[in-house]
């Protein structure tokens, strides 16, 4: 969040992200912060670089430490990050845009997912719990869904472009937007998601009501362009 963290300026509090043009050792400096708040080595956690694609990858211990103090080393293109493993945490960043976590304790899966609005309308939450359940066999019944805080329906306008390109999903979202005026529509992301995760037979879904624009804590790019990002992780301790 923009609270605690050595980040000033634009990008004031724990920043947790290196490609927003915040001085990196500062951004390593937050992250060894968090990584102390929540008792982990730094080295356990695992970044990717986020391309608003539709794309996964499947964590292993081989990938521990990966973009920690860099980029140029994180996961190639990829915005959702799962694993079967415990100790690693991945991560994934956020300044609007909707971080959708999941689990399965039975199954010892974590995951979650970078979902813009680019990522929604490509519909990646769809198609990596549908991934998750047919190719890992995991039963939808086992599996938990939350999606976090991001912006909401009533501060996300967009143009009919964006609504345009709903004709091609695989899922209706008619009731996830409305039109504001001649030109502009309200779009609701989190609804989206919310229907891509049930569209997979997934009952435990959870919705996050924080709307990060109107947020005085959390940081947003449609309010402030320039601005740090805050870090959705999720992550399991062996035995817990």
């Amino acid at each position: 969040t923009n609270l605690d963290g050595k980040s000033t300026g634009d990008y004031k509090g724990l920043n947790l992200a290196l490609h927003v043009g915040d001085d990196d050792n500062t951004v390593v400096e937050n992250r060894q912060i968090y990584a102390e708040k929540i008792g982990i080595d730094l080295s356990n956690f695992v970044y990717s670089n986020q391309t608003h694609s539709d794309l996964y990858y499947q964590v292993t211990s081989k990938d521990i430490n990966k973009g920690t103090t860099s980029t140029l080393d994180a996961i190639k293109d990829v915005d959702c990050l799962y694993t079967f493993e415990d100790d690693i945490v991945l991560n994934m960043f956020y300044a609007d845009c909707t971080p959708v976590y999941f689990y399965s304790k039975i199954d010892n899966l974590i995951g979650v997912i970078h979902a813009g609005w680019q990522g929604t309308v490509k519909e990646i939450t769809y198609k990596v719990l549908t991934h998750i359940i047919n190719d890992h066999n995991i039963d939808p019944a086992n599996l938990t869904v939350i999606v976090g805080p991001s912006i909401s329906q009533e501060s996300f306008e967009v143009e009919g472009d964006v609504i345009e390109k709903l004709n091609d999903c695989k899922l209706d979202y008619n009731s996830c937007y409305f039109k504001e005026n001649v030109v502009k529509y309200k779009l609701d992301v989190k609804k989206m998601n919310m229907i891509q995760a049930q569209a997979c037979d997934i009952d435990n879904v959870f919705v996050s009501e924080i709307n990060t624009y109107e947020s005085d804590y959390l940081y947003s790019y449609r309010r402030n362009n320039v601005t740090g990002r805050m870090s959705a992780s999720i992550f399991k301790t062996s035995g817990k």
